[in-house]
């Protein structure tokens, strides 16, 4: 997977919900005509601490959140979702399973956030419409 946080493209290895969550304050933040310095400043912390929380690389905890949220002067009701999404992804980085190896877990994770999938082949039918017939004509 592309490892281009600025095009929007989660980086590989990432929480889905980080990636979210950070790609929401980042809207909210160019929305409010705010810089990455101004958001360090207000929490007291580095840029790269708000760098890395809004490319999902670093979780975010609620407070910093609610905080982020009353600089940017996001509505009370979005700062709660926020801050329970920042809940949530905290507790799918508990719970991720260590079986899964690392390079396929954002994989996995986008992939259960998935609305549709789609599949184009060109030159045989999926796998999974796959005949048992079919399937010996391909590999013969």
């Amino acid at each position: 997977m592309p490892a281009n946080s600025e095009r929007g493209q989660p980086v590989s290895g990432i929480n889905v919900l980080r990636w979210e969550l950070g790609n929401e304050l980042r809207t909210l933040r160019i929305a409010a005509g705010k810089s990455v310095a101004d958001a360090a400043d207000w929490l007291e912390c580095s840029t790269a601490k708000i760098s890395r929380m809004e490319n999902g690389q670093r979780g975010a905890v609620a407070r910093d959140v609610r905080d982020l949220c009353e600089l940017y002067g996001a509505p009370e009701d979005q700062a709660k979702q926020l801050m329970k999404l920042s809940r949530d992804a905290a507790a799918a980085d508990q719970n991720s399973s260590s079986t899964i190896a690392a390079k396929y877990a954002t994989y996995v994770a986008l992939e259960s956030k998935a609305e549709s999938l789609q599949n184009y082949e060109s030159t045989f039918i999926p796998g999974l419409l796959q005949t048992e017939h079919y399937a010996r004509l391909v590999v013969s």
